[in-house]
């Protein structure tokens, strides 16, 4: 992807969501213990985001689909700069959602780290 253009009112461009996003994804596929346990159900992006100096990435939360897509959809939808955000992974498994300890953080508008 070449859009340079902005993901709504964040400081990041669309290419760098999907670079982000393919490092995220790299890091879920590569994870050894994600190789050995697969999830039953699939994976979900949760957590969320602030728009204020409270830095509560809990103020807003998220429940997307694992997808490039999903995820850019609900960026443009928030109508501030997020100030802290979390868009971390889970599984599903019996009916239980758990962190799959990757996803991506966002501070102050703009992608601070994958993880």
């Amino acid at each position: 992807m070449e859009n340079e253009e902005l993901v709504g009112h964040q400081l990041f461009s669309y290419a760098e969501l999907e670079k982000a996003w393919n490092e995220l994804k790299a890091n879920v596929e590569n994870d050894p213990e994600n190789r050995e346990y697969p999830p039953d159900c699939g994976y979900s992006i949760r957590n969320g985001y602030d728009t204020t100096d409270e830095y509560d990435p809990c103020n807003n939360h998220w429940d997307i689909d694992f997808s490039l897509e999903d995820v850019t959809r609900e960026l443009e939808a928030v109508k501030e700069l997020i100030t802290a955000g979390d868009l971390e992974v889970y599984w599903c498994s019996d009916g239980r959602a758990e962190s799959d300890e990757h996803g991506i953080f966002i501070k102050d508008g703009k992608i601070d780290k994958v993880y």
